[in-house]
């Protein structure tokens, strides 16, 4: 947690760019976030997460088949 919290201030000083592309960066390192998330996730609750993946899929198919 420090190690990212580091980075983020060591971007932040070194940046002098536009805001469009500070707000690319923070998107990119909260969706690497997510995905680091679900991959720990899978790993200790497999069966939840299994669950939870056909559950969206379920859904998914459900409102395109509405449209």
């Amino acid at each position: 947690m420090l190690l990212g919290i580091g980075i983020h201030v060591l971007v932040d000083h070194l940046w002098n760019g536009s805001s469009d592309t500070i707000l690319t960066y923070l998107g990119l390192t909260l969706l690497i976030q997510r995905g680091l998330v679900w991959l720990r996730a899978t790993a200790k609750f497999p069966e939840a997460t299994q669950k939870t993946a056909l559950y969206a899929q379920t859904r998914k198919a459900q409102r395109r088949a509405k449209s």
